[in-house]
């Protein structure tokens, strides 16, 4: 399985670790670090988790 991440989910990454980072910035480097982990593990798990059908995308 091949994770590919749309840029507008790169860039709303990118606001939400500069929004945690105006608490903390170790904070937030750390909850962006989880959400890679996680979203990668279905590379190995393509099984995990459910299906979205709002959020399908068809190939």
């Amino acid at each position: 399985m091949q994770i590919r991440w749309t840029e507008l989910a790169l860039d709303d990454l990118v606001a939400i670790q500069s929004y945690i980072s105006k608490d903390s910035i170790l904070y937030a480097k750390q909850f962006i670090e989880q959400i890679f982990n996680t979203v990668n593990r279905l590379k190995d798990f393509p099984e995990i988790g459910r299906r979205v059908p709002a959020c399908r995308v068809d190939k």
